[in-house]
């Protein structure tokens, strides 16, 4: 059984930074119980704030609703405020009093006050620096009446532009003292200060930097007259550098003079510089030191690296012995002799005067003197001899530099030669091969000699030819109608030269026309024979013999050469065949090549020439220049029947030339092939050519008992022959033979042919 049930409900709001607000509602409900009076109290934090009497006269129904609000101070931190709700019995309205009482209550959380983002430090900056430390110092500015409070101080690093760092992390200062730190690096600084209500927005940054590297090394090398170039090396130079300082001491290092030179970046870790103007002296050294203005937050003293020293270089010194050079081994008396040297003054600077010592055939001495940077000078030689020479000079040093080493040659006539073919200048050349031929002389003997062949200042040739030599052949490389100079150079003992030359130009005549005889074989092979033809002039009785021919009109061609100088005419003979080329021609045209490359007198079988019909063959001759001359023969080749060639040259051959009781037969079968066909309707059949050609062919002849077995043997290895009809018809075919014995001493041969495609016997064509 309920009597009554005591119900409570409470909220809080923040009305401001300071104040929270208890919202608060207490009712009383009444259960099975009714016709009761009942007084409900609320107490916040303890203390009564409000009470309210009611009464139900049914069951379950709400008799006393209490509602209100009480303010708490928010503090540093949460707290709870109790709310308790209760009730006391009391007469309402008549309706006595419940008799029960009973209570409730709940903790109202109230929050801390509100925590704000401190106000960030000011006035960074830093009051010292050394490469192990760095001490920094700001301005904090907590405010108390805002609630922005300072619990404590962070200062953040980045090294080298690296990742942030966070060095100090602790209680309330306004200066700090970084000693991790470290030479050549570079360090950003900045403050923030922190409470419970956040971080604050950081100080302006400061960068220091620390001491940077110096250079690990300094090469020094003169680069020209007073000039020095340095290469600096340093990968651990870092890119923040400001530049270079640059001193110089000839007096090791007593006293310095600075240097203002431009560094260039060649690539990483290594810079040039240029000195034009270089510091004086035997043992020059340069020191190199790196710095950094404005280190320390834009302002600063410069920091410097240590000195790194380069070699040593000497910049002015006494010159070493020069370099003589221009000096020939020899040179013609009465010649002038152009010599130079090349000063060799380890201090660069330049040369001021020079002295030429020449010692003479006759062992006396002739000084030469220069004045100022000329490094040639002319000497007269007019006496046959060996000579001597040295050379020294002098620089910015007052002292005279050391003698060169003696050069020696020598004085003496140079060897003379002259060209004696061809003979003069623009001579034409008519022929090949050319023989060049000269005449040379020199009192100290022949060394050396070397024969050029010359187009156009191009060489054609160019070889060495024995130093006893006075003829070369040139048999090729020259083309025709063009001009050439032949050059001749001749060395002599002395070592001096002459060099002569001769021009001449080409004219090539053509050879002399082939001759060309032709004989036959049993076997109807043509065998044709080729010759030089008349290519000299004679003269015998008074009367000129040699390769000419009268026109038809009566006059005289001359077939060689012939110039004409003045009132004098000058014939030259046909130059001779180097090789030849033998052509058969057929009367539709055709041309088969038999040989080529034959030589006078050699010969070339042709096994399958035309039977009884006119044909040619030609011969052209090629002479060693390229020139060619032709020659054509008629002939026939006579014949009573036919052949047939076997074997794969042809070589073997089967003549059919008599026969019993009368001539040898043959016949030919030309068949044009055609297929035919029958439509309905009956009649004749239509026919249409395919365009396929063939060609049947039956011989009969006789021959000897001696010849049997040699001719049934080719019918038995051979299944194809050349066969050649009595009127110059000539084919390849297949043949089948049939021997049959007509008489004690004679066979008759029965031959059937089928022609195919042409094919040339191996090596012909």
């Amino acid at each position: 059984m309920t009597y009554y049930t005591v119900n409570l409900s409470t909220s809080v709001s923040n009305v401001n930074d300071t104040t929270a607000r208890i919202y608060w509602t207490a009712t009383v409900d009444f259960g099975d119980w009714y016709y009761y009076g009942v007084r409900l109290h609320v107490k916040v934090g303890g203390v009564w704030r409000a009470s309210g009497d009611g009464y139900t006269t049914s069951s379950w129904k709400r008799a006393v609703t209490v509602s209100g609000y009480t303010d708490a101070e928010r503090k540093d931190n949460d707290y709870d405020v109790w709310v308790e709700a209760y009730t006391e019995s009391v007469a309402v309205n008549g309706y006595g009093g419940v008799g029960a009482t009973t209570s409730c209550g709940e903790g109202a959380r109230i929050g801390k006050v509100p925590a704000y983002e401190p106000a960030a430090p000011t006035d960074l900056r830093v009051t010292r620096s050394t490469d192990g430390t760095t001490e920094l110092e700001w301005v904090n500015h907590p405010d108390d009446d805002a609630r922005k409070y300072y619990d404590g101080i962070n200062v953040y690093r980045h090294t080298n532009g690296g990742d942030t760092e966070n060095p100090y992390n602790s209680v309330t200062i306004s200066n700090w003292r970084d000693t991790s730190t470290s030479a050549n690096n570079y360090y950003d600084y900045d403050v923030r200060a922190r409470w419970r209500g956040g971080t604050s927005e950081r100080t302006s940054s400061v960068r220091v930097y620390k001491t940077p590297s110096p250079p690990a090394s300094v090469s020094l090398s003169r680069s020209g007259d007073g000039e020095v170039s340095l290469v600096v090396r340093g990968p651990d130079i870092p890119f923040w550098i400001s530049g270079f300082d640059v001193r110089a001491t000839s007096d090791c290092g007593r006293t310095y003079k600075p240097r203002a030179l431009t560094a260039d970046r060649q690539e990483p870790g290594v810079w040039t510089m240029t000195d034009p103007s270089a510091v004086a002296g035997e043992k020059v050294v340069y020191e190199v030191r790196t710095y950094r203005e404005e280190p320390v937050a834009g302002a600063g003293d410069t920091v410097f690296s240590a000195w790194t020293a380069s070699n040593a270089v000497a910049t002015i010194c006494p010159p070493y012995a020069p370099a003589v050079s221009g000096v020939d081994p020899a040179y013609p008396t009465g010649s002038t002799a152009t010599i130079g040297w090349t000063r060799n003054h380890p201090d660069g600077t330049a040369q001021t005067a020079a002295q030429i010592e020449l010692v003479g055939p006759d062992g006396k001495t002739v000084p030469h003197h220069i004045t100022g940077p000329a490094s040639t000078t002319s000497l007269s030689l007019s006496a046959k001899g060996t000579y001597r020479l040295r050379v020294r000079t002098k620089g910015a040093d007052p002292s005279w530099g050391a003698w060169s080493e003696y050069a020696v040659f020598r004085v003496a006539d140079p060897p003379q030669a002259f060209f004696t073919t061809p003979a003069e200048d623009g001579e034409a050349v008519v022929e090949l091969p050319l023989r060049a031929a000269w005449a040379a002389v020199d009192e100290t003997g022949i060394t050396y000699q070397r024969l050029r062949l010359l187009r156009g200042g191009s060489a054609v040739i160019d070889t060495s030819v024995a130093a006893g030599a006075r003829s070369h052949e040139i048999a090729s490389g020259l083309e025709n109608r063009s001009a050439y100079v032949l050059e001749l150079t001749v060395r002599g003992g002395s070592s001096l030269s002459t060099t002569v030359t001769r021009s001449f130009s080409t004219d090539w005549l053509v050879p002399a026309t082939p001759i060309v005889n032709v004989s036959y074989s049993d076997a109807l092979a043509a065998v044709v024979t080729v010759r030089d033809g008349i290519s000299e002039f004679s003269v015998r009785d008074h009367k000129l013999r040699g390769p000419m021919a009268m026109t038809p009109e009566g006059n005289i061609r001359i077939r060689g050469g012939m110039s004409i100088k003045g009132t004098r005419a000058t014939v030259h003979s046909l130059p001779p065949c180097a090789s030849f080329d033998i052509e058969r021609v057929l009367a539709d045209g055709s041309r088969l090549l038999l040989a080529s490359g034959l030589k006078s007198g050699q010969s070339v079988i042709d096994r399958l020439p035309p039977l009884n019909v006119g044909f040619s063959y030609v011969a052209r001759g090629y002479a060693a220049s390229g020139t060619t001359s032709t020659t054509e023969v008629g002939t026939v080749c006579p014949c009573d029947g036919f052949a047939l060639n076997f074997g794969p040259d042809a070589s073997e051959v089967v003549v059919g030339d008599r026969n019993m009781g009368g001539p040898p037969q043959y016949s030919a079968s030309p068949e044009r092939e055609r297929d035919q066909f029958h439509f309905v309707g009956g009649g004749l059949p239509m026919g249409f050519e395919s365009g396929n050609l063939s060609m049947k062919e039956s011989m009969e002849f006789t021959i000897e008992e001696d010849d049997y077995l040699r001719v049934r043997g080719l019918f038995g290895r051979y299944g194809s022959a050349w066969v050649r009809p009595h009127l110059g018809d000539r084919g390849f075919a297949a043949v089948t033979g049939t021997l049959t014995r007509c008489a004690p001493e004679d066979y008759r041969v029965s031959v059937s042919t089928k022609r195919e495609r042409w094919r040339e016997p191996n090596g012909v064509g």
